[in-house]
């Protein structure tokens, strides 16, 4: 998917009520950009924010043992500063903004940290999030958030959000197909 990506088309920068800047990403087409994992990542942590009261519905997951999925994302980055570098004038009105400048402001979804593997820092909203067995059957998020869990995640390219002067992609997590871990009886 990440390789039709020629033909991403950005949209105008829109203010929400909290001053939070974005603009909607999509093929050119209008239809979403979707990356699909088919072998099983990790989701070491489980859904949740770092500070939070527990009552939030739109949370932070992180997935690790990316392997080739980590090549996609890194396609994606470069695809998507690509496409911002293009449409630097209109996503940074009245700034003059060199391509480098743009390039380093980015801010990436892949996670990195020393003595780590990356990992892939995604949304999901507990309410919306659509959930399967490794069967096939739906099911609802566990209580647990999938911490844990070998998943499958359906990832969806939502928008692009401004922070100045960073900037970068949030991606949503769609669909989680999950592998509950199998507690044995240590006897």
């Amino acid at each position: 998917m990440a390789q039709h990506l020629e033909t991403l088309a950005l949209g105008e920068v829109r203010t929400n009520a909290k001053g939070g800047k974005s603009a909607n990403a999509t093929h050119q087409s209008g239809k979403p950009v979707v990356v699909v994992a088919t072998v099983p990542l990790s989701c070491p942590f489980g859904a949740g924010l770092y500070q939070g009261d527990g009552t939030e519905t739109r949370l932070n997951v992180d997935f690790g043992q990316l392997e080739g999925l980590e090549a996609i994302f890194r396609g994606l980055d470069e695809q998507l500063i690509q496409a911002a570098v293009t449409a630097k004038e209109s996503l940074w009105q009245g700034k003059n903004l060199t391509d480098q400048q743009v390039r380093e402001n980015y801010t990436s979804p892949l996670k990195e940290r020393e003595g780590y593997s990356a990992t892939l820092r995604c949304k999901i909203d507990t309410e919306k999030v659509r959930c399967w067995s490794w069967e096939g059957a739906k099911i609802q998020l566990p209580d647990s958030k999938a911490k844990g869990c070998q998943v499958c995640p359906r990832i969806q390219l939502q928008s692009l959000w401004f922070m100045s002067p960073k900037w970068g992609a949030t991606f949503l997590v769609t669909d989680l197909r999950i592998q509950e871990p199998c507690i044995e009886c240590p006897w």
